[in-house]
């Protein structure tokens, strides 16, 4: 990607220069520890180190800067493990397990990014074009997941993808409240038993 030379500083020096993925990760790690709508265009701009016009000409906007942070965490290890997950699971019953197990680990694991940052923008962010950013990686999961469940046999495959949504969303939720992995697991234990 190509670098934008922006006027970050009044004053003498050398514009800094903001690059569209160093951006992104650092949008992806705000917004995913203090969430999309809590973090202001101002806070942004600040932790990129540069005014809005650059912003708005590297990423066109908020939604845009978020659509860029979302790209980058689908391929990193806190959406990863779906596939991961998939690829060793023999049974639906494993499929669902294993990857409810696993996310309680990655939701929990870093407390200053705790949960989903896809599940929680799409359920949790008053900006509808956030959420529709969002729904598009959680629309990508979810038939996944169904394709994966079909050709493991399982008689729903639609109705168990969107369960293992909705669980995933839910300890999404609880790992943002500060549940441990501990807790969580066990609770996937009780509700999905071999």
């Amino acid at each position: 990607m190509k670098n934008i030379t922006t006027d970050t500083k009044k004053g003498r020096g050398r514009p800094a220069r903001l690059d569209r993925a160093e951006g992104a990760a650092i949008a992806e790690r705000l917004f995913h520890s203090d969430g999309y709508d809590q973090m202001g265009v101002a806070a942004l701009c600040d932790a990129l180190g540069v005014r809005q016009p650059a912003l708005y000409r590297v990423f066109g906007s908020k939604a845009g800067l978020l659509e860029a942070a979302l790209e980058r965490y689908a391929d990193s290890p806190f959406a990863a493990f779906v596939a991961e997950e998939a690829a060793r699971s023999e049974t639906s019953i494993d499929l669902m397990r294993n990857v409810l197990l696993r996310a309680a680990e990655v939701y929990a694991e870093d407390s200053e990014r705790p949960g989903c940052l896809a599940l929680e923008t799409a359920y949790g962010s008053a900006d509808p074009t956030a959420r529709q950013a969002a729904n598009v990686l959680v629309a990508n999961v979810r038939s996944f997941l169904a394709e994966r469940f079909k050709a493991l046999g399982a008689q729903d495959a639609d109705a168990s993808a969107n369960a293992v949504l909705l669980a995933m969303r839910g300890l999404s939720s609880e790992a943002r409240t500060g549940r441990s992995k501990t807790a969580m697991q066990r609770a996937i234990d009780a509700l999905v038993d071999r």
